[in-house]
């Protein structure tokens, strides 16, 4: 389920500008959330919106990073592929709209 989950967030980077990377290994994976792919400049207030979106959806996100501009994702071992894609479709909703 890792490398689905990897894939999906890598996806949603190429769609939004404000993912500037998505690192990690198996199911602990890091999104940096940036103002722009160019600048790379920490976007922590971004990270609070999406939060809370993902929040109200159903979905708890860490967050961390010197800036506090990056997501902590650690999903449970128990993660199944339906799980994998109700996450992404949480992230990518919260995403767009926290960026309206």
């Amino acid at each position: 389920m890792g490398n689905l989950f990897l894939k999906g967030l890598n996806e949603l980077k190429n769609k939004y500008e404000q993912i500037g990377d998505v690192r990690g290994q198996g199911l602990m994976v890091g999104m940096e959330i940036v103002t722009d792919k160019d600048s790379k400049t920490p976007n922590p207030e971004l990270v609070n919106k999406v939060y809370e979106k993902t929040k109200d959806y159903g979905i708890l996100l860490g967050k961390g990073g010197r800036h506090g501009n990056v997501f902590r994702i650690q999903p449970p071992m128990c993660l199944n592929a339906e799980d994998v894609w109700f996450a992404l479709d949480v992230i990518d909703r919260s995403f767009k709209e926290s960026l309206e």
